[in-house]
């Protein structure tokens, strides 16, 4: 009888381990109905990979269960489709980390095109009776709070960092499902600026203050970080995830280059066992690119490999 490899077994015992949470979560969660946490489809982050690996019906059910119930939700609780007031960390999830998703969850249902087009139109001021998020002439949302209401554009609020990109990507997945252009041309010029925020020197700029007053400001904006935090904020933000898909689109060089910034800086992380997106991202970074220029730097992060 032929051995199971130690890393066969340790990746059915993964599978396993995490279906057992999955079937818990679902026991315990459809008790209770949406109703407002922006983290309440979002913990779901990690189970369209294990949908797409075991095709467990009840997973999708589930979270289309819990999709519409956000869009029940929303439609009563939402003005014109996004929060009233917000700000572009917490009030973009339900719709980056959790609506976004069902572009291949369930890409023909057309709730998921309704709410992220709902929210798109704010992102270059189309809509009517919701305050500007977004100054054309300076490629810059004009605040981080950017709610339906209430958009404050004085300091502390006027500012910007790499979570400013989360609108944006839910410009892009409305763009995706709807393919209206101007979306898109939306997302290629905030794009242009944050690309070339990334390829600045000596590090990459990370903050934007819209007065040239610090001290009007708070800690977070960021100024004095190392390129490992600098590039912390750049991952944790989404901003990868967003040029790799509008350079799957358009093909820009500028936004690849931007992409080469960022990898270069991630591959020494590929050896952390407790640092999963490093590799995930370069993964894609080569699928989406083409481009292996990292392959013989991630051998070397690597070391040998281990002998089983």
């Amino acid at each position: 009888m032929t051995d199971i490899p130690e890393w066969v077994s340790a990746q059915d015992h993964l599978r396993r381990e995490l279906g057992r949470w999955i079937d818990d979560s679902i026991q315990r969660q459809s008790a209770e109905p949406y109703h407002g946490i922006h983290d309440e489809g979002s913990f779901t982050f990690s189970w369209d990979a294990y949908y797409f690996m075991t095709r467990d019906e009840r997973v999708r059910g589930f979270l289309t269960w819990l999709r519409d119930g956000f869009a029940d939700w929303a439609a009563e609780e939402l003005y014109h489709g996004y929060y009233a007031e917000g700000e572009v960390h917490h009030a973009a999830e339900p719709f980056t980390h959790f609506v976004a998703r069902f572009r291949t969850l369930d890409p023909e249902n057309p709730i998921t095109a309704a709410m992220l087009d709902d929210v798109a139109e704010h992102t270059g001021n189309w809509a009517e009776g919701v305050p500007d998020w977004y100054d054309w002439d300076r490629h810059r949302f004009r605040s981080w709070h950017i709610g339906s209401r209430m958009v404050p554009t004085e300091p502390p609020d006027d500012y910007e960092e790499p979570d400013s990109i989360r609108p944006a990507l839910i410009t892009l997945a409305a763009y995706a499902l709807t393919g209206r252009q101007r979306y898109l041309e939306f997302c290629n010029d905030y794009g242009d600026k944050w690309a070339r925020a990334l390829l600045e020197e000596p590090l990459p700029q990370v903050g934007f203050c819209h007065t040239d007053d610090p001290s009007r400001y708070p800690d977070q904006v960021s100024r004095d970080r190392s390129l490992e935090q600098r590039l912390e904020l750049v991952v944790a933000s989404g901003m990868i995830d967003y040029f790799l898909d509008l350079y799957g689109v358009t093909g820009h060089d500028l936004y690849r280059a931007a992409l080469e910034r960022v990898m270069a800086g991630l591959v020494d992380g590929v050896a952390d066992s407790r640092n999963a997106v490093a590799p995930a991202y370069i993964a894609k970074y080569r699928r989406v690119t083409g481009d292996h220029q990292f392959d013989d730097a991630i051998l070397r992060a690597l070391g040998d490999p281990p002998r089983y």
